[in-house]
């Protein structure tokens, strides 16, 4: 797959995102619903589940049985840096960088021999 197909994935991928943060504040302030609701857990679960199934096809782990990734950089990109709003910091190949963007994160997933740093 190409960078320009892993661009575009993770363009739906995110914009998904800021849809469902956007409904979810709306419902909140429509219902006051807690944050553990089950209708917010059930929509926050799919994604998780749609993150994961990303991150093995971008990663290139496709086929069976290798469904394992050791670093799912997109569950790392949506919760520990919320989608780049904290740009935590990632070293590779003696270059570090910021990731702040969906540029920023495929610089770092390709080829993945990125770690993370402690800002």
């Amino acid at each position: 797959m190409n960078q320009e197909t892993k661009l575009y994935l993770l363009e739906i991928w995110h914009g998904v995102h800021i849809l469902l943060t956007e409904v979810y504040n709306d419902f909140d302030k429509a219902t006051m619903a807690p944050p553990e609701s089950p209708v917010k857990n059930a929509g926050w679960i799919t994604f998780a589940k749609y993150t994961d199934a990303l991150n093995m096809v971008i990663m290139g782990e496709t086929t069976l049985p290798n469904l394992r990734v050791d670093m799912n950089w997109l569950d790392w990109f949506w919760l520990e840096n919320d989608m780049g709003a904290k740009g935590l910091k990632v070293k590779k190949d003696n270059e570090e960088r910021k990731i702040k963007t969906l540029e920023d994160l495929l610089w770092a997933i390709e080829p993945s021999a990125a770690t993370i740093k402690d800002n």
